[in-house]
């Protein structure tokens, strides 16, 4: 059956570090006191003492200083990013509560090429339109002149006019 594994806090291994500091008991005794390897209590005050500069260190506020403005440029993002989706939500709410059909919604993909409230690509995609159809000119059909046809047949096709 296997140990779990004990974590330790920061508070209890300063404490213990600093205990170990004074002097006023050996290493031993605090690690038998506390059920701790003697090894892991050695490793804790090389490492308490190797950092230990850390705390005079003016290099530190500039690094939290940089963290934070860091953190700062990423709020700023996602703040824009939350406006530029809310513009999107409120865009679709405005114009989609009476355009169902295909027509419309191409007719209103188009009118942002011209407002340019939205990308147009961005409109085609959140009403689910072909970007294509935007831009697309259908061609007008011509109406059948069955006089025409008549001539075409009498003149260039003689066979058939018989």
């Amino acid at each position: 059956m296997s140990r779990k594994r004990r974590n330790f806090t920061a508070k209890l291994k300063s404490d213990l570090v600093l205990e170990l500091l004074k002097s006023e008991k050996n290493l031993n005794s605090i690690a038998t006191e506390n059920s701790i390897q003697p090894n892991l209590l050695r490793n804790w005050k090389k490492e308490f003492l190797d950092k230990a500069s850390v705390v005079f260190d003016d290099s530190r506020e500039e690094n939290i200083r940089e963290k934070l403005d860091k953190e700062r440029k990423e709020k700023e993002a996602y703040a824009k990013k939350v406006g530029q989706l809310t513009m999107q939500v409120d865009w679709l709410k405005k114009n989609l509560q009476n355009s169902l059909n295909l027509t419309t919604k191409v007719n209103l993909v188009r009118n942002l090429l011209t407002t340019k409230e939205l990308p147009a690509q961005k409109g085609a995609e959140l009403l689910k339109v072909n970007r294509t159809s935007i831009y697309y000119k259908g061609v007008v059909a011509r109406r059948f002149c069955p006089c025409l046809a008549q001539d075409i047949c009498q003149n260039l096709l003689p066979c058939f006019a018989a």
